[in-house]
């Protein structure tokens, strides 16, 4: 199966509370050809994801966002409703991720 190419010049805010999984998702996307900023921030991104979403899209309105998260049971996506912003539940494969990546840089 093919994977899907960075996009050239890509640079992904990597906001994440947990360290393991921060750490392996920056390792894919980087050997993916993706820049990434990683930022450990638990009270940011556990708490206030979307927070921090809103205030991003104030800033920089076509920011394209990808959520991350192990709850899956349509607590995010009502907290996500009218955002323009993707989901992907954890856990995910590489491929996931990448594809989600791939899409949301797409639209």
């Amino acid at each position: 199966m093919l994977r899907p190419e960075a996009t050239p010049g890509s640079i992904i805010l990597l906001v994440e509370d947990n360290e393991l999984v921060m750490e392996m998702t920056r390792e894919i996307l980087e050997c993916s050809g993706y820049k990434v900023v990683p930022t450990y921030l638990p009270s940011v991104a556990l708490k206030n994801g979307p927070e921090l979403y809103r205030r991003l899209q104030k800033l920089l309105p076509e920011l394209p966002v990808l959520y991350m998260s192990g709850f899956s049971n349509g607590s995010i996506q009502k907290v996500m409703q009218g955002e323009q912003a993707g989901f992907l539940a954890k856990p995910f494969t590489p491929v996931m991720l990448l594809e989600q990546v791939a899409r949301i840089l797409a639209d």
